[in-house]
């Protein structure tokens, strides 16, 4: 992660930062990471939930070795908006850009471009203050364990673009533009500029429902959108289910209807080969770099 104390000797080069909560995901984390490195962003200020695995223990040694900086909100509940304000006034002073997803959301470009490529065509029109970006709901391709494999390899089948769950965004925000959290976790508040979808035009919020922000009215996938990886296998999404959500809680008939809602396979689109094996090397750099004596006991590609 850059030193925030560099950014002022080359403040032509924006810096931009993704900001997660993690609960119970060590099992996914190192990918996640290393995804978003390939594809160039490589600050991350991630909130420590805990969990009943060694999510802890993962984040502690990324934050020793300066890979992510975590803060610690363990035993906290529906604490996640909470959370984006202390990552905002942490990020003020050194970060140009904020991707707010989930560690089950990896921001994918459309076409060759990087994500730092995109969010610096973003941030050079000082009109734009943030930008919805919308939802890819990938399915659980049919399978029920959790087998060997990343998570962008093991998925490969998604819902049709007018999905009406792809309605949902989340957002990059120019961090100069960002007054405040909105009041879920699928859009901010804007002190400057225009909230625009991935074509450039103003975002148009669905409200049709009571939602204020954060789900639009059509879905825009042009240079960035985000697959969601909601479910993954059938033995993921319980063992997700146990974990809770870290917003609003659910009952029992609430998280099946959920999965059959969510659990959309008609579109075959994997990740580009070249893109899953440059995130590999990202892990292999990323594992080398904790070294053993860590001891965190987590392979991103064993069950």
């Amino acid at each position: 992660m850059p030193n925030p104390a560099d950014h002022a000797s080359t403040p032509l080069a924006p810096v931009l930062a993704i900001v997660t909560p993690a609960r119970g995901e060590a099992r996914y984390l190192l990918e996640w990471i290393a995804y978003h490195r390939a594809l160039g962003i490589d600050t991350f200020l991630i909130a420590d939930n805990g969990g009943d695995d060694n999510t802890s223990e993962l984040l502690q040694a990324l934050d020793r070795h300066q890979l992510v900086k975590r803060f610690d909100w363990r035993k906290k509940i529906k604490f996640q908006l909470q959370f984006y304000w202390e990552a905002l006034n942490f990020a003020r002073d050194f970060v140009d850009g904020l991707f707010l997803i989930d560690a089950d959301e990896f921001l994918r470009p459309q076409g060759h471009a990087s994500i730092s490529d995109i969010a610096r065509t973003w941030l050079s029109d000082p009109t734009v203050g943030a930008v919805a970006l919308n939802w890819a709901i990938y399915g659980s391709a049919g399978r029920q364990r959790h087998d060997d494999g990343l998570v962008i390899e093991r998925f490969t089948r998604r819902a049709p673009q007018e999905f009406s769950a792809n309605k949902h965004a989340k957002t990059f925000v120019r961090i100069g533009s960002c007054a405040a959290p909105a009041e879920n976790p699928h859009a901010v508040t804007l002190s400057t500029g225009r909230y625009v979808n991935t074509r450039g035009e103003d975002v148009r919020w669905d409200t049709s429902h009571g939602h204020l922000v954060g789900i639009t009215e059509t879905v825009a996938w042009d240079v960035l959108r985000v697959d969601h990886f909601v479910l993954k296998s059938r033995e993921e999404f319980e063992a997700k289910r146990a974990r809770g959500r870290l917003i609003t809680s659910m009952q029992d008939g609430d998280w099946q209807a959920y999965y059959r809602f969510h659990d959309r396979n008609e579109v075959e689109e994997p990740m580009p080969v070249e893109l899953v094996q440059r995130t590999k090397r990202e892990i292999d750099l990323i594992t080398h770099q904790l070294h053993v004596e860590e001891n965190v006991g987590f392979s991103p590609t064993e069950g």
